[in-house]
């Protein structure tokens, strides 16, 4: 083979590695085509989530707001659920004073009026024999004196 043939061979050879290489070059261009097109619709996903994070972000910061809301309302009813209690447990225990100082009064006066029940029921016992008596007597007096 002379020179030119050899130069040619390589050149042939050279040729078709040239057109492998373009070939390649030109994957790889659509490659970063597709490469840019993935890139712009992560760009856009990433701006979707940084907007949503900075809704959630406000959302977070309201639910917070109204939880601390709700805590000083809870604190606050319980504070008001506690003095009702003790207001409550106070009056309870002067009624439960009131009622066994006026139980007392009454059982005092229960057995006072029971003992002037009871002497007087002895009373009318007396008057109902004496009664008798005297019915008697006049019974009497009036057959001797012949009335009857």
């Amino acid at each position: 083979m002379t020179n030119d043939e050899k130069i040619l061979f390589i050149l042939e050879g050279m040729q078709g590695d040239i057109k492998g290489l373009k070939d390649d070059v030109s994957g790889l261009k659509q490659d970063v085509a597709v490469l840019k097109d993935d890139v712009s619709g992560l760009k856009q996903d990433v701006a979707e989530l940084k907007n949503g994070q900075k809704r959630l972000e406000k959302r977070l910061v309201k639910v917070e707001i109204s939880q601390e809301k709700t805590r000083k309302d809870i604190e606050i009813l319980t504070e008001v659920h506690r003095s009702y209690q003790e207001a409550h447990i106070r009056e309870h225990k002067e009624l439960m004073e009131t009622i066994d100082n006026r139980t007392g009064v009454i059982e005092l006066a229960l057995r006072h009026n029971s003992k002037k029940l009871n002497k007087i029921a002895n009373d009318m016992t007396f008057i109902r024999y004496r009664l008798f008596e005297d019915e008697k007597d006049i019974f009497s007096i009036k057959n001797r004196i012949g009335m009857e």
